[in-house]
């Protein structure tokens, strides 16, 4: 089974306040409205292709990302895994303790499944590319605000990923080398 960071989706009250403070080296493509989700969405990309993309997702109206705004605030809101088998990633990830969340009832019929983990702030997106292309993995880290958990699971999930909680106020990506805040 091939499984790939291929984004890291960030909650945001604003897509512009956040997309300001990527550095030279990504490109930020043209936000797009998605009315089914509720949110404004915008990728950005690091231009040597090494490591995911981060989508960034603004609250629009109601729906699931704006109940999550309220409930959890902004900041890290999934890691978006591409496999090559959503039924042997899910026993996997299963096994490392996350569950089905129940909106997958309704996602996994587009070949997307969500899991979760009480107490862990954030989803695991697992869906099937049309085309899982072998990805350079890149080393990536997410640093949560102090107080966030979830971090423990992620080693025996990536061997590539470190998500740990620090001291500072805003969630801090380090994507091949390259570290910058992103403000929530």
């Amino acid at each position: 089974m091939q499984l790939i960071l291929d984004h890291i989706g960030i909650l945001t009250p604003s897509l512009e306040g956040s997309a300001s403070h990527f550095p030279p080296g990504f490109t930020l493509h043209e936000p797009e409205l998605m009315a089914s989700e509720g949110t404004r969405e915008q990728y950005a990309t690091l231009d040597s292709k090494r490591g995911p993309s981060v989508l960034l997702l603004e609250a629009v109206q109601d729906g699931p990302y704006r109940r999550a705004l309220d409930k959890r605030g902004p900041g890290l809101h999934h890691l978006g895994l591409a496999t090559d088998s959503i039924e042997q990633a899910t026993a996997e990830l299963h096994r490392l303790g996350l569950l089905l969340h129940p909106i997958s009832l309704t996602t996994q019929s587009h070949g997307c499944v969500w899991m979760c983990r009480p107490g862990v702030p954030f989803l695991v997106e697992l869906y099937k590319p049309r085309d899982l292309e072998a990805a350079e993995h890149a080393p990536v880290r997410i640093d949560l605000p102090a107080g966030s958990q979830g971090g423990g699971l992620i080693p025996q999930l990536l061997p590539n990923l470190i998500v740990q909680a620090h001291d500072l106020r805003d969630l801090t990506l380090t994507i091949d080398g390259q570290t910058f805040p992103v403000p929530t």
